[in-house]
């Protein structure tokens, strides 16, 4: 997917909302699977899932088009394929760029209400920025596409009984082999599809926890998002924690500070 925006906010910046009455998001809060990042002292870290691009440069050094290579995924990455290939370096510039999906954004709006009930600050940064020492000093919120995933791609699926498939528009059942694919990246020309949204929680390698609101494209993500933050809504995620519906039974229940893997289908 090669769309993306701007989003109103600086990444890497703190965040604090000022003193307020109470709202109806102080009741999703206290919900079981939002106290883990809220009942206690650590700092919370908003990740939201970018991906790198750079420049193609044409005959005269001039940036020409903007490039997405799954394989390149970071300056790093870039600066490596240049080193085996020196040539490569007349056609290819690191602008410093990457792109979030249209989604995250209304994926940000309805999560971030609910952390604002908290007197904690909230720092958001790129995935790309993301370092080891981060996943184990603060509870991880992630938001955007699985494919996106990236550094905590391990930890999502690690003891889950979903998967990645073929592709990361795929998610595959470890017991039954149900494969669910999303249908968001070639919708039919009726304009109904299906697409999936993911969220997990459970402990982090420092005692903190994790948060995943992930989707295979932007209809599964905000959906998830909107889920978790509606007041309305969140009973539905909560029933689903404790139906054991999708994920790892042993990340099913919904007390505080247990795991739980969900994951839903949405239509459009």
């Amino acid at each position: 997917m090669g769309v993306g925006i701007a989003v109103g906010l600086t990444i890497g910046d703190r965040f604090q909302e000022p003193v307020r009455s109470a709202s109806p998001y102080d009741a999703i809060a206290a919900s079981p699977l939002w106290q883990p990042l809220l009942d206690d002292g650590l700092p919370i870290l908003v990740v939201v899932g970018d991906y790198f691009i750079f420049g193609e440069l044409d005959s005269e050094g001039d940036v020409e088009r903007l490039v997405r290579d799954f394989t390149i995924n970071s300056s790093k990455d870039l600066a490596d394929l240049v080193m085996y290939d020196p040539e490569l370096a007349a056609r290819y510039m690191d602008l410093d760029l990457t792109y979030l999906p249209r989604g995250t954004a209304f994926a940000l709006r309805d999560l971030l209400r609910v952390l604002y009930t908290s007197d904690k600050g909230v720092r958001v940064i790129s995935m790309s920025e993301l370092n080891v020492a981060d996943v184990k000093a603060s509870h991880i919120v992630y938001v955007g596409y699985i494919s996106a995933l990236d550094k905590l791609l391990d930890f999502v699926f690690a003891s889950s009984q979903l998967a990645v498939g073929d592709t990361f528009d795929e998610l595959v059942s470890r017991t039954s082999d149900v494969v669910y694919s999303s249908e968001a990246g070639f919708p039919t020309e009726h304009g109904n599809y299906r697409d999936y949204g993911l969220f997990s929680t459970f402990p982090g390698p420092g005692g903190n926890q994790l948060f995943i609101v992930a989707g295979t494209r932007d209809p599964g993500l905000m959906q998830t998002a909107q889920e978790l933050g509606e007041p309305m809504r969140i009973h539905v995620v909560e029933q689903a924690a404790k139906a054991e519906t999708l994920g790892n039974p042993r990340r099913s229940s919904c007390s505080s500070r247990s795991p739980a893997t969900i994951a839903r289908i949405w239509m459009r």
